[in-house]
């Protein structure tokens, strides 16, 4: 019997349960036999399934289940049999870009996650090396980015948490975290670390244009070893004579639409890519509160900037929470924004 102030995890996942722990939720662990579909044209179909299922199984409740396939070439790959499949999945995806399903499903409600990795070409070394290191019997796709997975990954964009089993975006929504700092800062120098290895391999340079962040991009960045050997320098552009006499941005951008705006975003991205001559700088202008918002433009509205030889395109993102929130989840936003131009 689960205790009262505890959710049940439907699924023996040692990854779910790291992930948990981490957030600080409290849970049982209850393991289902519940039959599951595959759908290969229709992945989406076949976790949101499979956890609804997994969760009926478990008795009703608080009850938190999940799925997780991998996905390719309208193949889905879900756990390998034996050691000789599990072989067979991996030179499979060497070499190419996947997508990875999950489902979760809490209490009648679900959410599915997909990202994206891309494997190295892989040997039949690299193989048989990773599958004597890690059991890939129970990891969909016979893999898990968290436990050696350097040994096969080239680069990622998405969640982290999905890809090994359990995005926290569903949690958050549903009132079971409340994304604490703690976990956000883990999830910026991970993504961080990814960001300066993807560089160093693709010989390129990086700079940063902040506003609502007040170099928080740059300071995740340069945490991490090694990493002056791609990372340009950053401008702090809090004032807006900082952003027009520095950065670029047109006195007439400012005047008409505003700091918090797309051609404000994409001014500060190129200026500071010329003005660090980098190969690639992301910026970010925002309302990161508490107060100053609006109703065109809320507290927790970021517009952010990346220009690189392909030119500049914005992005824009409205993060809930606190102003500690929000400027680290533009943080990490920014940071995968540069991982993915650098992939």
């Amino acid at each position: 019997m689960a205790d009262s102030g505890k959710i049940i995890l439907a699924s023996a996942s040692p990854r779910r349960a790291k992930i948990l722990a981490d957030l600080g939720i409290a849970f049982d662990i209850v393991k289902t036999d519940a039959k599951e579909v595959s759908y290969p044209g229709d992945p989406e179909r076949t976790v949101r399934e499979n956890a609804l299922a997994k969760g009926a199984a478990a008795g009703g409740g608080r009850v938190l289940s999940a799925d997780t396939v991998v996905w390719l070439d309208g193949r889905i790959y879900g756990k390998p049999s034996c050691a000789d499949e599990a072989k067979e999945f991996l030179r499979s995806l060497s070499g190419k870009t996947h997508s990875v399903f999950t489902a979760v499903a809490y209490c009648g409600e679900t959410a599915v996650v997909r990202s994206r990795v891309t494997f190295r070409e892989l040997s039949e070394a690299d193989i048989d090396g990773y599958v004597a290191k890690v059991n890939p019997l129970d990891r969909a796709g016979a893999y898990d980015i968290d436990e050696s997975g350097e040994m096969l990954i080239k680069s990622w964009t998405g969640s982290y948490e999905n890809i090994m089993g359990l995005p926290t975006g569903p949690l958050v929504d549903w009132g079971l975290a409340p994304a604490p700092p703690s976990a956000l800062k883990s999830r910026i120098l991970r993504v961080a670390s990814h960001l300066v290895a993807m560089l160093e391999a693709n010989s390129l340079s990086c700079a940063t244009a902040e506003s609502c962040t007040g170099g928080g991009v740059g300071a995740a960045i340069t945490s991490i070893p090694g990493s002056s050997a791609v990372f340009k320098g950053g401008v702090t552009s809090y004032a807006n004579e900082v952003k027009r006499d520095v950065l670029g941005v047109s006195q007439e951008t400012l005047d008409t639409v505003g700091a918090v705006s797309p051609e404000t975003a994409s001014q500060m991205a190129e200026g500071a890519r010329k003005l660090m001559k980098a190969d690639m700088a992301v910026s970010l202008t925002g309302v990161a509160g508490p107060g100053g918002g609006s109703a065109e433009k809320p507290v927790g509205l970021v517009w952010f900037g990346l220009a690189d030889a392909k030119g500049v395109r914005t992005e824009k993102a409205i993060f809930p929470g606190d102003r500690e929130a929000v400027r680290l989840q533009a943080v990490l936003h920014a940071l995968g924004m540069l991982t993915i131009a650098a992939s």
